[in-house]
């Protein structure tokens, strides 16, 4: 049986490193919030991204520590949330994000994950992870899996210009499977 509240946990794990005294609450708001930018296009930094993530770090750490009152009450909305997160990410085993910042503990589940629209900043980082993993012939599989891959989109000019002196070559950009080209992410 676990033993400590809510207010003990928040002491304890600040105690540990944590920045501030958090509550259950203000984690799971923050993972909601995080999981509804997910949703409709996470447009800031690959570092900001990876920052947020750490609220659900928070509360897995918090799990074993809280007294079960507590967990009972919260479990049914961190898992509404964690179902949320699930369905606006596609799982990579951690590969994109792992050229960012190195990927924690296997049990982190959502460190493993990436958002399935790539917009702004972060989209512009994680699409060029798949951008030098495709020009070394490697990993398109695993993006293919995922649910995106890549299409060359290859402008006439672009064309005119390679059949002229040989030097150009077709650009690249994200869909998702089953999409047309001209409605890239």
């Amino acid at each position: 049986m676990r033993t400590h509240n809510e207010a003990e946990v928040g002491e304890l794990l600040h105690q540990r490193g944590w920045r501030t005294e958090f509550t259950v609450a203000e984690r799971v708001s923050t993972r909601a919030e995080l999981t509804s930018l997910v949703e409709h296009g996470y447009g800031d930094t690959i570092d900001e991204y990876t920052n947020n993530l750490y609220c659900r770090n928070w509360l897995h750490e918090a799990w074993i520590l809280l007294d079960d009152h507590i967990v009972q009450l919260w479990t049914p909305r961190i898992k509404a949330v964690d179902d949320q997160f699930r369905a606006t990410t596609v799982a990579d085993d951690g590969q994109a994000l792992g050229k960012f910042h190195k990927p924690p503990h296997p049990d982190l589940w959502w460190w493993r994950r990436h958002p399935r629209l790539l917009t702004g900043n972060l989209g512009d980082s994680l699409r060029s992870v798949v951008l030098a993993r495709a020009e070394h012939g490697s990993g398109l599989t695993i993006w293919r899996q995922s649910g995106l891959t890549l299409h060359p989109r290859i402008q006439p000019e672009e064309q005119a210009r390679a059949h002229r002196d040989g030097t150009g070559g077709p650009s690249f950009m994200l869909l998702r499977l089953g999409s047309e080209p001209g409605s890239s992410l």
